[in-house]
């Protein structure tokens, strides 16, 4: 009963019965999604809206379009609320091809993780951002909301909160590695000595710590493994992908100090610090000798000094003593 309805919701939203083939073929769990329409999802997109006059307008054409299909005006329980967030129609159905597992939730699922990034980027910042990444609203039996929090301190800890506010709206994907940026950042801050190094040197510190290469992964279309079956005959059905920095990959366990790969830089002495050096310490620079025969009348005066120094008595043999500096 509950495909049945499913199926007309679906072609509501993809808009013909081929693209709905082709969707349910790579995501069969989509023939089994919550079903609704625009009159129950209102309260919702009003709360992502801020007002039900702002709700309908960002609604209407939707609903417009809606009301044109020749099937009963359903469709699935999220669809309203993913137009609010992302603002616009097409904005919505590019996001919706990008990830299509985005309609399997309840509009209410997205309404936490929305509610972080607005707290840490702004309105306008978040609805940019999950625009460039909308992976970000997907559950995935993760903890998303902490994951972004923690991602964003790191970064503000280097940049301040406007620039870092920038760089996320730039590359939303760092918030998706959320305890392992924290944990790679702090590790080299204490590796190079001081945060203003690690802030210059950021992208590297990313690639020196494999961050980069799993950015690749943060972003690949769900589901990243591939759709679960018998055959895998792994526990979870796909192996894990934790990536670096992660306390489940931690060398030292868990719970010890966070260690993960790391490609020390190879320091260099700029001339600036070279002139700043010899500013510092004037006395320590070495002194050019013009005369050769100066250097033969400071031997002459080790010479006198040798002669001047007594022996030492010589120790009975068979006794042990001790020296003693005075």
């Amino acid at each position: 009963k509950n495909m049945r309805e499913s199926l007309p919701a679906l072609i509501n939203v993809l808009g013909s019965k081929q693209k709905l083939q082709e969707v349910i073929t790579k995501y069969p769990q989509l023939t089994n999604v919550p079903i609704g329409d625009f009159y129950k999802a209102m309260g919702d997109m009003t709360a992502v809206m801020g007002n039900r006059q702002a709700a309908l307008e960002v609604a209407k054409e939707a609903m417009q379009r809606v009301a044109r299909s020749p099937y009963v005006s359903a469709v699935p329980g999220g669809y309203p609320v993913l137009i609010a967030i992302f603002g616009t129609l097409d904005e919505a159905h590019r996001a919706i091809a990008r990830e299509p597992l985005l309609l399997k939730w309840y509009g209410e699922n997205f309404l936490g993780r929305l509610g972080t990034l607005r707290a840490l980027l702004g309105k306008e910042g978040a609805q940019a951002a999950v625009r460039k990444a909308p992976y970000l609203l997907l559950e995935e039996n993760q903890r998303k909301s902490r994951k972004f929090e923690l991602a964003f301190e790191a970064i503000e800890n280097l940049f301040g909160t406007e620039k870092t506010r920038e760089i996320v709206g730039e590359r939303p994907e760092l918030l998706a590695l959320g305890w392992k940026l924290h944990r790679a950042l702090r590790f080299a801050e204490r590796r190079l000595g001081s945060r203003e190094k690690v802030r210059d040197r950021f992208d590297a510190i990313l690639e020196r710590t494999g961050l980069a290469e799993h950015l690749h992964w943060e972003r690949k279309p769900r589901p990243r493994n591939g759709l679960w079956t018998p055959k895998l005959r792994l526990p979870k059905g796909v192996p894990l992908n934790h990536g670096p920095w992660s306390p489940h990959t931690n060398p030292l366990g868990k719970g010890g100090p966070a260690r993960g790969p790391w490609r020390d830089f190879e320091e260099d002495i700029s001339e600036e610090e070279v002139a700043q050096m010899r500013e510092d310490f004037p006395d320590e620079e070495d002194e050019v000798v013009d005369d050769p025969d100066d250097l033969d009348e400071d031997i002459d005066d080790l010479d006198d000094l040798d002669d001047a120094v007594e022996p030492a008595a010589e120790m009975p043999v068979g006794h042990s003593g001790r020296t003693v500096i005075l």
